[in-house]
Formats: C-alpha cells, structure tokens, sequence
C-alpha cells in the first residue's frame, strides 16, 4: 500500500476555514469513489504550531492506483479547483511495510 501524504497554508482568499474542510471532505470522499484503489482519504486541519494549515492522507492499494489517480480527470479538475484557495503544498509517498 501507499500512503500520499500533502500540507496546505491556507491562501488569503479563505475566509471560512472550517466551510473549507467540510467542502474539501465531501470532494474528496467523491473522488475516492471515482479512483480505483484510492482505499482511503481524509482531510483534516493541523494543530496549533504546525507549519501548514491543512493536511489530506490518502491510502491507495498500490503504486498504479496512484499513478492513475495522479491524471484521473475529476482529480485534475478538484486540484484546479481549490488551487486558488490552497498554497505552499508539500507532498510524500510512503510505501507502508506489510
């Protein structure tokens, strides 16, 4: 399995937070139905101190599930969308052991 984790800072147009998270749940909760092998998503706010604002973890079953879901057309899409809100992103694949 792989595990994507990405951090966001919130961009200066966000001005309801917790309105950002819930809608970026809900979209991506869609696009895992719409990515084969795309097992696992979640899209949380960071604590209080950490370095970016925002952070999404998802697990996939393998290596082609990823590569799929990088130019799945409706993540392409999603991604153009919130790039506006969303800035600084960092992101890493781990392999998970098992």
């Amino acid at each position: 399995m792989i595990r994507r984790i990405l951090f966001w800072k919130y961009g200066p147009a966000v001005s309801d937070k917790n309105n950002l998270v819930e809608t970026l749940r809900f979209r991506f909760q869609e696009l895992k139905a719409a990515c084969p092998g795309l097992l696992e998503v979640q899209v949380e706010p960071t604590l209080p101190g950490s370095t970016h604002d925002i952070a999404l973890l998802c697990t996939f079953s393998d290596r082609a599930a990823l590569d799929a879901y990088q130019f799945n057309p409706r993540h392409l899409s999603l991604r153009a969308e919130i790039s506006y809100q969303l800035r600084d992103r960092v992101c890493a694949d781990v392999e998970l052991p098992g």
